[in-house]
């Protein structure tokens, strides 16, 4: 069954701790509830599923999700490894207070057999996060919502099937029983990010223009095929600011799940801006495993800074 945090309570995980997870089971935090995750990047705080043998070292959907319900409070998760659920983290509805639904640094999210990061009009902080490969989105960011994400990694290379969803998805609208319900996307910010796969296009915009729907790629690397019958468009610079495209980042091995940077001809290799860095040196001074990222000059774009 479900770990569940009810009203009232909070659930503190300190750093080292492994959380294994039944097939269907994992973590509910109810409304009113709090998730406290107190990983760093030198002791993780595991999640993974119950079969600790080999044969199910990586294999994908051996458990279910951590599910943080519409109204739970301050929920934080700093230094985790997630992975082989079915969807790695799920955010429901937005804020109950001023603060996000969820603020996540240093966290790693790989081989889920649906989605890394599923989102459904919350608010979510992120910063140094590997949202990695999954049978459908890395991250499905749904009905609006707020979102920001600095120095992230959305990369998928999905070998398990034919994926066709992209990496990212933006949404602002559902329809249910033959009605349209549409939600304002307050903002989705996306700053030295790489969002990139063995899709030809890894971003996906599902716009309904009766809601706002506001994003931006500042300074990003990203994979687009330009020659869809629809392209997007990326010439507004309020959307799409200094960005990359189609130039393979050159990680280290993908399919398994390592997004580091494998050679300084990366081309995000110092192509980064130091101001979106300089926006929180005290988490983003150094990258999701803890190397420190050059101060004054530009760092690597995504979660990993290169080491020689």
């Amino acid at each position: 069954g479900w770990a569940v945090v009810p009203e009232g309570c909070t659930l503190t995980i300190e750093a080292g701790a492994r959380v294994y997870s039944h097939k269907g089971s994992g973590i509910i935090v109810d409304e009113g509830g709090t998730l406290i995750v107190n990983g760093t990047t030198q002791n993780q705080v595991v999640f993974a599923s119950d079969r600790l043998d080999d044969f199910y070292e990586d294999q994908a959907g051996e458990w279910n999700t951590i599910w943080l319900y519409a109204g739970s409070l301050n929920n934080e998760i700093h230094g985790a490894l997630i992975k082989n659920g079915n969807i790695g983290v799920r955010v429901d509805s937005l804020a109950a207070n001023s603060n996000p639904n969820l603020l996540m640094t240093n966290t790693i999210i790989e081989n889920m057999a649906g989605i890394s990061l599923l989102s459904i009009e919350a608010t979510i902080e992120a910063y140094n996060c590997v949202f990695g490969n999954a049978g459908q989105y890395s991250a499905a960011l749904t009905r609006g919502g707020a979102y920001d994400f600095y120095h992230c990694t959305f990369g998928n290379y999905w070998v398990n099937g034919n994926r066709q969803t992209p990496a990212v998805l933006l949404n602002n609208w559902i329809e249910a029983d033959g009605t349209i319900f549409t939600y304002d996307l307050q903002r989705a910010y996306f700053g030295n990010c790489i969002v990139y796969g063995n899709n030809q296009t890894e971003l996906g915009l599902d716009k309904n223009i009766s809601a706002p729907f506001n994003f931006k790629f500042d300074n990003c690397l990203m994979r687009i095929n330009f020659n869809d019958d629809e392209p997007i468009n990326v010439s507004n610079s309020s959307e799409f600011s200094s960005t990359i495209y189609n130039q393979d980042p050159l990680f280290v091995d993908p399919s398994e799940n390592n997004f580091a940077l494998d050679s300084s001809i990366s081309p995000a290799f110092d192509a980064g801006s130091a101001s979106i860095t300089n926006f929180n040196l005290g988490i983003l001074g150094s990258d999701v495993v803890g190397n420190p990222r050059p101060f004054g000059s530009n760092p690597d774009i995504g979660a990993y800074e290169r080491q020689e």
